[in-house]
């Protein structure tokens, strides 16, 4: 269970997109560099390490995606308000329901935020997600 919800925390941070013509006023486009640390609830023995990613952003798309097609996952929120970018997704597979919510702001070449992970209601992880600037995309 721990390994899933890792991934599904992971894969809805790297698979959000954003339709919204709005655009995040403070973040500079071109390769990114993305850390997502882990934190388990109390009580949970496993320790997961930090994960790293690097993706082209741009203004009009200012989270990473990736699409993967063994996963059903809806975004029931999203937004987009001057350098915050928020959202909330809903994941279903097999052994049930996760629902995500997260909130990054920008900095100009960096970027924080976090990641709450519910699976059927109940909280499994949170995420701190970290962001900073590498160059211009190739």
């Amino acid at each position: 269970m721990v390994k899933k919800v890792c991934f599904l925390s992971i894969f809805a941070f790297m698979f959000l997109f954003f339709s919204d013509t709005s655009m995040a006023q403070n973040i500079k486009e071109g390769l990114w560099e993305m850390t997502v640390k882990m934190e388990m609830e109390e009580g949970m023995p496993v320790k997961m390490p930090a994960q790293t990613i690097r993706q082209c952003i741009k203004k009009e798309d200012p989270v990473p995606k990736i699409e993967e097609a063994d996963k059903d996952c809806k975004f029931t929120a999203k937004q987009i308000k001057g350098d915050t970018v928020s959202w909330k997704a809903e994941c279903k597979d097999k052994e049930g329901a996760t629902t995500i919510t997260g909130r990054i702001i920008y900095r100009g070449t960096t970027f924080d935020g976090v990641e709450e992970v519910r699976e059927d209601g109940d909280l499994v992880m949170k995420a701190k997600i970290s962001g900073k600037w590498v160059g211009p995309c190739k």
